[in-house]
């Protein structure tokens, strides 16, 4: 041995150790790509079947929820009433088979299949039971039928939810494992570089150190990476999130492989926007901060740029005026809510009308404050104005929302002792006022 490294020149000793380096770093970037590949596949498996099914099965679980509360007043209802609430009950019905419908498709597994069939079945107790409440007008028939059928629904939607929970459980399980493969071999990698510094000596020393860095410098990012998907994978939507993001910005990607990620990042952001708005929503409700109390004009002005932007890309004049000196007994936080849900829906949903416009007003009203927002879009057809404040209604067809927009209004107001109405004459156009104590 001795011999040999007597023969062999330093040039041959360097060249040796950056071939024989290099063919160890091939080896350790293959294998950590193969594992990132292996997760982006368990990511895309969540993508494709967990958050379209999640999201399903949450409407599902609101309009069983909303059909529950019409169903049940519908014994103490007039005639024309229950006229209204079967219509509103046979559309709830209808949208739930839809859902039912969606779920087939969407799932795949033989447990999912099992339990989508009696997903379907317990939806069709379900219509039966609504049809002999409202149609027979027995009230008897709420507690026999009606009630024991709604709470099965949503037990069985409840437990796909958690299925799907499970299922993105295991696949966190999958994440870590194919991480921890890939961690046992960059280990080796690493012990092998290090034995080829010891091996050969000086002359590849500086070149191996610079390898050692780089190759740490990747451990560390996918460690990173590996531990923030374990941490965070608690249910369908963290994970995937993370995982799209990373992978977006690798720059090996093509350009079908990126319209797939944004594609998918979409859905997620649906998914995300859903839960922030069920927090806002939550959170609306809570007890308001004593002695608050906020100018309306201060609110409005530094509305006025963030809404304007708004109105600019819906082609449509936007108008905010608040009386001077106008308080309200209420946090900046919370009546800049109130405003900019209502505006900002006012100006979405202008639809195709000619004459774009909304106007905000504030003013006093004796120990009140009166927040006016009226558009000139095509107003709300009259069947949805009841149920416009409940979480999940929607007053358009218009992509985009989750219908908890004017829920987060109303209970905003009435935490702060106010309330909200809305007044629409279809074609003509819509107000919506909100009334507050006065600070």
């Amino acid at each position: 041995m001795r011999s040999f490294f007597k023969t062999v020149t330093p040039r041959v000793l360097l060249v040796a150790s950056l071939v024989l380096t290099a063919a160890l770093f091939m080896s350790h970037e293959i294998a950590t790509r193969e594992a990132f590949d292996a997760s982006l596949a368990t990511v895309g498996e969540i993508v494709k079947d967990a958050v379209p099914s999640v999201l399903e099965l949450a409407d599902m679980r609101a309009r069983v929820n909303h059909l529950r509360g019409d169903v049940s007043a519908s014994p103490r209802a007039t005639a024309a009433e229950r006229a209204a609430i079967r219509e509103g009950a046979l559309d709830e019905l209808a949208a739930i088979d839809s859902s039912v419908v969606a779920l087939h498709e969407i799932g795949s597994l033989d447990p999912e299949r099992k339990t989508l069939a009696e997903l379907a079945h317990e939806a069709w107790l379900l219509r039966g039971a609504t049809l002999r409440v409202l149609d027979g007008n027995d009230p008897a028939e709420l507690d026999r039928t009606f009630r024991p059928a709604a709470a099965a629904l949503d037990v069985v939607a409840a437990r796909l939810v958690t299925m799907h929970a499970n299922d993105a459980a295991k696949a966190a399980n999958e994440i870590q494992t194919t991480h921890q493969l890939a961690m046992a071999h960059s280990f080796d990698y690493l012990v092998a570089v290090l034995g080829c510094v010891v091996a050969l000596g000086v002359l590849a020393e500086r070149w191996l150190a610079r390898a050692e860095a780089e190759t740490q410098r990747l451990i560390a990012s996918l460690d990173a990476f590996a531990a923030s998907v374990a941490h965070d994978l608690r249910g369908p939507l963290s994970p995937v999130a993370l995982a799209l993001g990373i992978v977006k910005h690798d720059p090996g990607l093509d350009e079908r492989s990126l319209r797939s990620v944004e594609t998918a990042e979409a859905s997620v952001r649906r998914a995300v926007n859903l839960i922030e708005g069920l927090l806002s929503f939550a959170r609306s409700g809570a007890k308001p901060v004593a002695g608050a109390r906020c100018e309306v004009a201060r609110v409005f002005a530094e509305l006025r740029s963030p809404l304007g932007a708004v109105a600019d890309e819906e082609r449509a004049a936007l108008t905010l005026e608040a009386a001077p000196d106008l308080h309200v007994a209420a946090t900046d936080v919370a009546l800049s809510s109130i405003v900019a849900n209502l505006t900002r829906n006012a100006l979405l949903y202008l639809g195709d009308s000619e004459k774009r416009a909304v106007v905000v007003k504030a003013r006093a009203d004796r120990d009140e404050v009166l927040i006016e927002v009226a558009d000139t879009g095509p107003g709300i057809p009259p069947d949805v104005l009841p149920r416009l404040f409940q979480p999940f209604q929607r007053g358009t067809d218009r992509a985009g929302g989750h219908g908890l927009g004017l829920a987060i209004v109303r209970r905003l107001a009435e935490a702060h002792g106010g309330r909200v109405d809305v007044r629409s004459d279809v074609g003509l156009g819509t107000t919506f006022w909100v009334r507050l104590p006065r600070g």
